[in-house]
């Protein structure tokens, strides 16, 4: 049975994001798509683009104005596959408010057991104490469907029957079956199961978590800011390095409220931040932190959580009533609101091979390459205003601008309009050869800028034998010279002629920022060189 619902759960996935990749295409790319269980040909998918969010066990689709189009149960049920209104849901809720009336057809994946005299949740516990709730999450009262001691937080859904020739179905309000396939003495029930899907990617990952402690570039004369500047995360300190998934915080699930940076009542303790990074994987709890004195930290040793009950033979004082927040893997597509992959923050060399990238960075290609396309900005030549758009990669950063330029036209989710509409633009798409007056307007710019900037990060990486900006006769001091989009012809332009043209003349269209030299402090000192005092003051 544990296949069986494996496999389950894998098809009502696999069906749900099929249906959401479709409801994104383009119309000239669309086609009628069922998502019924059982395969059967039912509806057409909504033409209209719409925005979707997921909660534990649903997934939920908005469309024009935030209004509510269709929501998926992603737990074992007898309603609809797809309800598509507000009533569906208040019936599919009202059937389960009297769950533990009905053991036959209804089970509470999160009833507790009994161990030593302790109430144990195999899901959520509700019984912590109210100040140390994990943050953001609270129980409202009265209890939803609740049973007094034994079930405080119930997570009832419906069982669902196997017939002994493969047939499944569910019980109705009288208790009988109902499905596919005829109860008889023959053909009986010989099995049931349930289950309940969520979405991994809204839990805290065991695997990558750890606790982050605040730092970030100096800006201003403070004491705060005078510490980061002595004090920069070091090589592997990966839980100050911002942005990292090292600084998600498993405080706030095993010491709620408390924090790292804090003073008095509010501050984390030392042993209970010790307890955390032994918890953490690859964190080495060394003291003091932040690692100040060290030029690097060397990663622990640690193996991956396989599971949570790895974690638990681990940690068994950890408990189990905090499973509902906790994964091991947490792999998400990574979409933008039209549902296209987003395009990765991260330059790659045009060439591969160890002198020109790192490990890391193969790793980031290796992810941002879907289906033979690529979504990174490629570069080479630092020096060039055209090379890094026009020529590099065989034109792969002309295609990518192309990919964000649909999207700019494209009305967004629940909104109605465009960002190209949002910029006084009158025409249906991008075509940057026409001439057509929306070419000079910012919504071109911004995508093309975007790409710039990209392009512009990671100048000097020191594991490199041939960064992409380094200073010697050619590229100066490690600038960047900004890219131009020089020529209009997008198939097959290359911009070096236009750029002869324009270099000494002024050019108003799409423009990048590069990289260039820069102030880095200025300071205004004063002296006093006398004093005078007036008479009579």
């Amino acid at each position: 049975m544990t296949r069986r619902l494996e496999e389950l759960e894998t098809l009502m996935v696999d069906k749900v994001k099929e249906r959401l990749r479709r409801s994104s295409l383009p119309p000239s790319e669309r086609d009628d798509f069922s998502i019924d269980a059982n395969d059967v040909p039912s509806r057409a998918v909504s033409q209209e683009p719409f925005a979707w969010v997921s909660q534990p066990g649903m997934i939920r689709t908005y469309g024009a104005g935030l209004s509510f189009a269709e929501a998926f149960p992603l737990y074992s049920t007898s309603g609809a596959e797809v309800m598509t209104t507000a009533e569906e849901l208040d019936q599919e809720f009202e059937k389960m408010r009297a769950w533990d009336q009905m053991p036959s057809r209804f089970v509470n994946l999160n009833a507790a057991t009994v161990n030593g005299g302790e109430r144990q949740f195999p899901i959520l516990n509700d019984s912590f104490d109210r100040r140390k709730y994990p943050e953001g999450f609270r129980v409202t009262s009265p209890r939803p469907w609740g049973r007094g001691d034994v079930d405080d937080f119930p997570m009832p859904v419906e069982w669902i029957y196997v017939l002994a020739d493969g047939s499944e179905g569910t019980l109705g309000p009288e208790g009988t079956y109902v499905g596919r396939g005829e109860v008889s003495d023959a053909n009986p029930m010989i099995a049931r199961y349930a289950y309940w899907t969520d979405d991994e990617s809204t839990k805290i990952n065991l695997n990558t978590a750890s606790e982050g402690i605040p730092w970030e570039t100096p800006t201003i004369q403070s004491a705060i800011d005078k510490a980061n500047a002595a004090f920069p995360p070091v090589t592997n300190e990966v839980q100050r390095y911002p942005g990292h998934p090292a600084k998600t915080c498993l405080s706030s699930l095993f010491y709620p409220n408390l924090y790292v940076d804090a003073q008095g009542e509010l501050a984390l303790p030392g042993e209970a931040l010790m307890d955390l990074y032994e918890i953490a994987l690859q964190i080495t709890p060394v003291e003091p932190l932040p690692f100040e004195e060290a030029s690097s930290v060397t990663f622990d040793e640690d193996s991956v959580y396989e599971s949570l009950t790895d974690f638990h033979q681990r940690h068994p004082e950890k408990g189990t009533g905090y499973d509902g927040f906790l994964t091991t893997t947490s792999v998400a597509p990574e979409t933008s609101v039209h549902g296209r992959p987003r395009t990765s923050l991260w330059p790659l060399h045009v060439n591969v091979g160890e002198a020109y990238r790192s490990e890391y960075d193969e790793s980031v290609s290796q992810r941002t390459t879907l289906s033979g396309r690529s979504y990174h900005v490629l570069r080479e030549r630092s020096e060039s205003a055209y090379h890094d758009f026009y020529t590099v990669g065989d034109r792969s950063n002309v295609a990518l601008f192309r990919y964000l330029m649909d999207q700019v036209y494209r009305p967004l989710p629940t909104m109605g309009g465009s960002l190209a509409k949002k910029y006084g633009a009158t025409s249906e798409g991008f075509d940057y050869l026409s001439g057509h007056r929306d070419n000079s307007l910012d919504h071109v710019r911004l995508p093309f800028q975007m790409l710039d900037f990209i392009r512009s990060t990671n100048l000097i990486d020191r594991r490199l034998e041939v960064p992409f900006a380094v200073k010697n006769a050619s590229t100066g001091s490690g600038q960047v010279m900004p890219l131009s989009m020089l020529s209009k012809d997008l198939n097959s332009g290359d911009g070096v002629s236009e750029h002869a043209e324009k270099i000494f003349s002024a050019y108003a269209g799409p423009k990048g920022h590069g990289r260039d030299l820069m102030i880095s402090e200025v300071s205004l000192v004063l002296y006093v060189t006398a004093e005078a005092t007036l008479r009579g003051i």
